[in-house]
């Protein structure tokens, strides 16, 4: 049930942000405006179906995240202990999800890497140039808690999902998940948190 409601946690977040402008100035945030499919934002139609990738950072963009997912309506920053959504123009603030008391020495692995790989040219400066940098259909955030791992996927219908990956005797209380920027939290008649 814990697992379900923490899963349904970020689901009901993105479904409340999906279509909806990147975190200026907040912590976490990127200039993302040469992101992974910046394509998408001038032709949405054209990729819809497509899955969403989580692109490695390398230094492309300005972030301490790790991974970044960039679609149509949606940023996912995933950043050591958080994931920071930036959701689109019509809305003025993100949602930032952090994990409290993370361990510190959390790793973040890609898994299932895509066939294809990204590649920034942008500005004139090519020590900042990336290429060759792979992209994953989830991202597992491994030791975050004792015997806990956090896996970022996506869910049915292209929505940001995340399971909690609970080790046989793990003490799942250690979860605490904190939403920076909601304005207010309830839980409906099916358990999510919305």
């Amino acid at each position: 049930m814990c697992n379900r409601t923490a899963k349904c946690a970020l689901v009901a977040c993105c479904l409340i942000l999906l279509g909806a402008p990147a975190l200026d100035g907040q912590r976490g945030g990127a200039d993302l405006k040469a992101g992974p499919h910046a394509e998408k934002r001038s032709a949405p139609g054209a990729f819809a179906g497509l899955p969403l990738d989580f692109v490695e950072n390398r230094g492309q963009w300005n972030t301490n995240a790790r991974f970044v997912m960039a679609s149509s309506g949606l940023t996912a920053l995933l950043e050591p202990d958080a994931i920071a959504m930036q959701p689109g123009p019509s809305h003025r603030t993100g949602l930032r999800l952090v994990f409290e008391q993370a361990a510190a020495d959390v790793e973040l692995v890609g898994e299932e890497r895509r066939l294809g790989v990204y590649n920034f040219f942008v500005g004139s400066d090519q020590a900042r140039w990336r290429s060759d940098v792979p992209a994953y259909a989830a991202v597992r955030y491994k030791r975050m808690y004792t015997g806990i791992d956090v896996r970022v996927r996506q869910g049915a219908g292209r929505i940001l999902e995340y399971d909690v990956l609970v080790a046989p005797h793990a003490d799942l209380s250690q979860v605490v998940i904190r939403a920076d920027g909601a304005t207010s939290l309830d839980v409906d008649s099916h358990g999510t948190l919305v």
